[in-house]
């Protein structure tokens, strides 16, 4: 009995010796390889299975931490060469006196790379594009072939190599090349080697096409860099918060910041202050600022992705001030020019009266079409000053509530002779109960009569209807004529200054085409608006709208 137990305690023994010991080993080298240790290696190099087990382990753990140094090493590479370079050194880590080619896909075409196995000897070799992409096209995994294949001949290959193992370099899909790998001896790319060999590939691709794309993001970045330094206007970009992420050359000038890399601006924060109220000189979207004793306008446009705007600085000081003087002279002029054309209206009435003798029917009529056209002129003065007074930003408007009924009959009232004389039909239909509108009762019978003085001038002798009635919260006036009507191409830039119609082109009286830019200004100016419809050989519709006044305002009003 005795011998049986000291049996059983050496087998015991033996079986925690050859069995139990190094299964804890392995386990706990597993355990630490999984947590990140790569460098842990197993101590059970017996030749039973337990100790097979171990080597092919370590083996395995092995091949797991060149592949995440050469990870880490080709992420780490700025360059091409540099990422060839370590790929090279990994592939001969794994097979020694392993020659590698790279022939990488380029824009100007295919570019063959040599990288001998041992002392780094690099040449350039000839190659027949076609045959090269159709090889990298077929080249699905790594393949292993003989060296004398004929899927090689087209590559000019160096001699002394008799096995290859090539596979192509694909990112997401995307060919980036085709990597080759030589050896001397049949044989030497087992089936063991050819998963890390993978892999490997895997990397260099990745890392290669980074290296691609980082050099256009560069590449493009100079290029706009180069164009935002050369370009006279000034460039601001803000996030979407308007905060001043970057200012050209030309920016930093015109604002006089210098020191705007250092300290942190807000676009409400730059030197830029508002010069108030747009002139009608000014572009639609622009907006025009004081900036250290020069006149700066400013446009606007959205990123692509919508997480801010670019901001361009145009530098108008010199245009503002050949406007400033264009509107001084205008006003001057036109002010020098009412005082002797009152003198000459008053002279005419005075011998249309009769003061200074009897007229027979030609004085009649000569003196007649004095007082016309000096009428004429005085409405062309009138309309001069008046753009000023917008441009120079001093017209008052006095806004309150006010009848239709009552510009109406304002406007009508002096066109009345003018229809008579024409056999022109006017009539005036407005609705009764009409609200009281905002507006500024010169203003607005100032653009109404013009309405009435185009239809009249321009109407071919038709009749001319004056219209009223509500439309939303306003009131809509319109003045309808059945003239020639305006061409469909012209509509747009009909209340553009200097814009006529073509019969106010080629006949009939003529003016400084002032008088629809007019009317709109003012009615924007006072929340109203206007509008065209017409049709050639139908006449035209020229239709005014103006805000109503609030209920409580009307009964206050009233």
């Amino acid at each position: 009995a005795a011998d049986q137990l000291a049996a059983v305690a050496g087998i015991g023994v033996l079986v925690a010796r050859q069995i139990t010991g190094p299964l804890r080993d392995l386990a706990l080298t597993a355990r630490a390889v999984a947590g990140g240790d790569l460098k842990r290696r197993s101590s059970v190099h017996s030749h039973d299975e337990v100790g097979l087990l171990s080597s092919a382990f370590n083996q395995m753990t092995s091949r797991l931490l060149h592949l995440y140094e050469t990870s880490r090493a080709l992420g780490a590479q700025p360059q091409a060469q540099a990422i060839l370079s370590q790929t090279a050194a990994a592939v001969r880590g794994l097979i020694a006196g392993t020659t590698m080619l790279v022939v990488l896909r380029a824009e100007a075409g295919w570019q063959i790379e040599q990288i001998a196995a041992e002392d780094g000897d690099r040449r350039r070799l000839i190659a027949d594009p076609i045959a090269v992409e159709a090889l990298a096209r077929r080249a699905s995994g790594m393949i292993v072939a003989p060296a004398d294949s004929r899927r090689f001949r087209s590559l000019d290959l160096p001699p002394g190599y008799q096995q290859i193992c090539y596979t192509a370099l694909s990112v997401q899909g995307r060919l980036v090349g085709l990597l080759l790998l030589l050896h001397p001896e049949q044989g030497a790319f087992i089936d063991s080697v050819i998963e890390p060999l993978a892999a490997i590939a895997g990397m260099a691709a990745s890392a290669l096409d980074n290296v691609r794309l980082y050099a256009e993001v560069q590449t493009e970045s100079q290029r706009r860099t180069a164009i935002l330094e050369s370009i006279a206007d000034g460039v601001i970009l803000c996030d979407a918060e308007r905060n001043v992420l970057m200012l050209n050359p030309a920016a930093q000038r015109l604002l006089a910041l210098p020191d705007w890399p250092r300290r942190r601006y807000h676009f409400s924060q730059l030197p830029l202050q508002p010069l108030g109220e747009e002139t009608l000189c000014s572009e639609p979207g622009t907006v025009r600022y004081r900036c250290h004793g020069r006149i700066l306008s400013t446009s606007c446009a959205p990123l692509a992705d919508g997480n801010g705007e670019v901001i361009g600085l145009h530098d108008v000081s010199v245009e503002a001030a050949m406007d400033q003087a264009k509107t001084d002279l205008i006003a001057l002029i036109s002010h020098e020019l009412r005082t002797p054309l009152t003198a000459i209206q008053g002279a005419v009435d005075m011998l249309r009266k009769e003061i200074g003798g009897t007229l027979n029917p030609l004085q009649h009529e000569l003196a007649d079409t004095a007082m016309r056209q000096s009428l004429a002129m005085s409405g062309l003065i009138d309309k001069a000053i008046l753009v000023a007074g917008l441009e120079m930003g001093s017209l008052e408007l006095e806004i309150k509530p006010t009848g239709l009924q009552t510009v109406v009959d304002l406007a009508v009232l002096p066109l009345r002779p003018a229809t008579v004389a024409a056999e022109v039909e006017l009539s005036v239909q407005v609705e009764p109960n009409l609200p009281l509108v905002q507006a500024d009762v010169r203003m607005l019978t100032f653009a109404v009569a013009q309405l009435l003085d185009n239809a009249l001038k321009y109407g071919n002798g038709q009749p001319i209807k004056v219209m009223a009635r509500r439309h939303g919260g306003g009131v809509a006036l319109a003045v309808r004529d059945y003239g020639p009507g305006i061409a469909a191409e012209r509509l747009p830039q009909l209340f553009e200054r200097l814009r006529r119609s073509d019969n106010a082109l080629n006949e009939g009286p003529r003016g400084l085409g002032l008088g629809l830019m007019l009317a709109r200004e003012l009615l924007e100016r006072q929340g109203g608006a206007i509008s065209v419809q017409s049709q050639a050989g139908k006449g035209s519709l020229f239709t005014i709208f103006v805000r109503a006044v609030e209920q409580e305002d009307q009964q206050r009003a009233a």
